[in-house]
């Protein structure tokens, strides 16, 4: 699953990075690799014995996502 964990956020911070480019007026839209390590510092805090399903491992990343973006 990290393998797969790593494509989706890669690919994540790329299309955002993309669509989301910066602007004199949208200064803010700035994203690094610091983005990409509050993801994954989120993730890893989490312990295993509070998911039962590949699905809700997902879902704790999603809402990582979403929070540092």
């Amino acid at each position: 699953m990290t393998k797969e964990m790593a494509a989706m956020t890669i690919r994540t911070f790329d299309e955002i990075g993309n669509k989301l480019s910066r602007t004199p007026i949208k200064f803010h839209y700035i994203f690094n690799m610091r983005d990409i390590n509050k993801v994954y510092e989120g993730v890893m805090q989490s312990t295993i014995d509070k998911f039962e399903t590949t699905k809700d491992f997902v879902r704790l990343w999603r809402h990582e996502m979403h929070k540092v973006i």
